[in-house]
Parts: structure tokens; C-alpha cells; sequence
């Protein structure tokens, strides 16, 4: 149902395209009325999840080591993942339900992730979205209120690359690299968690 390749556009003009009408990047509106702030802090939200290892920070405890500098500049960091989290030093508020997680989100200072749905919830939210993705293009996803953080100096976008193929089925889809363990993944793994905290703070 898409007019072009689904590869080469905007994620929100895939939409637009099944549903026939004009492309226009907006930021949807959700049915949410704030509830009470869940703790008196200043906090940011994290999810770390994806669908799959190559949406995934990549980088040897890179989630962690940011973590542990924004509590030392006085930020609390929430997850509000489904999934539960091996992560230490945080506010741990995985698999609750939407709405909760959507007022932790709103509370928040800004939200961190990967390219993932928690990133558009909060983006709908008005919330400031950090996303760390090297596997989709910097196209791909929406381009306001959000930074972009993608290493361009290592193999990147393949997402959007009309000469892959892509495997849902797949866990470790890395299509250019999944048989070299040095090079696999490293559009993420080779993003420094400095890199990051240098561009959020």
C-alpha cells in the first residue's frame, strides 16, 4: 500500500501513505490528563528496550555509565520499560501500566531511548526525546524536539538501506556485518556514552 519503498521515507509518512493522505510531520495528541508527580526530584526517563539487538545501545554498560553521571549532576533516572531492567542506580518503575507510564513520562525532565515506541508516547507527550540509534536513519524517525545521537563514521542506517533485505524473525539482524563479531552492532557500540552526555547536558 505504500506509493514508494517504506525504506526511503519518514516512519509517520509510511502512515500517511497506507492512509492516502498528505504527508505532514505532526506531533499526535493523546487522551491523558496528568496525575499527581511521582516523586519530588528532578528525573529523567529511560527505556532500553527494542524489537531487536540492533536498536539496542550497543556499547559495554554505556546505559549504565550515563546513568551514573546524571545522578552525580543531581538527576534521578525512572525506567519505564515493560521489560525489566538489570540497570543499577535507578528509579525502577518497569511493566506498569500506560497510564502510569505515561505520567512518569510527562513529570519528567526529558525522556532517553533507543528507536522504539516510548519514544513517540513521550514525543506525543511534549517531552524532550534523547534517542541513541545508529540502525535507522536520522530520517526515519521525527526530527523535532529530539536529539539525534548517531555515530556517521561507523556503518549506519541500514534500516533504510534499499539493498538489505530485513528479517523480522531475526534477533541479531545486523544485515552488513552479522558475521563479524568486530563489526556487528557497531553503529551503537561504538557511540560513547561521553558523546551522549555531552550532547544532553
Amino acid at each position: 500500500k505504500n506509493k514508494v519503498d517504506w525504506r526511503t521515507v519518514p516512519l509517520q509518512k509510511v502512515a500517511a501513505d497506507i492512509l492516502g493522505i498528505e504527508y505532514k510531520e505532526i506531533i499526535t495528541d493523546i487522551d491523558f490528563t496528568p496525575g499527581k508527580r511521582p516523586i519530588e526530584n528532578k528525573y529523567v526517563t529511560l527505556s532500553e528496550f527494542s524489537t531487536f539487538q540492533a536498536k539496542f545501545y550497543n556499547y559495554p554498560n554505556g546505559w549504565q555509565t550515563i546513568i551514573n553521571y546524571l545522578n552525580s549532576v543531581g538527576y534521578k533516572v525512572m525506567v519505564i520499560s515493560k521489560e525489566e531492567t538489570k540497570l543499577k542506580n535507578i528509579i525502577n518503575r518497569t511493566n506498569e501500566p500506560i497510564w502510569k507510564t505515561m505520567n512518569n513520562i510527562y513529570h519528567s525532565e526529558f525522556y532517553m531511548g533507543v528507536s522504539s515506541g516510548p519514544a513517540w508516547l513521550s514525543r506525543s507527550l511534549r517531552k524532550p526525546v534523547v534517542m541513541i540509534s545508529g540502525f535507522t536513519s536520522e530520517n526515519a524517525e521525527f526530527k523535532s524536539n529530539i536529539i539525534r545521537i548517531i555515530n556517521k563514521e561507523v556503518c549506519n542506517s541500514c534500516f533504510n538501506d534499499v539493498n538489505n533485505g530485513f528479517d523480522r524473525g531475526d534477533w541479531n539482524y545486523c544485515p552488513r556485518h552479522k558475521n563479524n563479531a568486530e563489526r556487528q552492532f557497531e553503529c551503537t557500540r561504538k557511540i560513547e556514552p561521553q558523546y551522549v552526555i555531552d550532547r544532553i547536558i
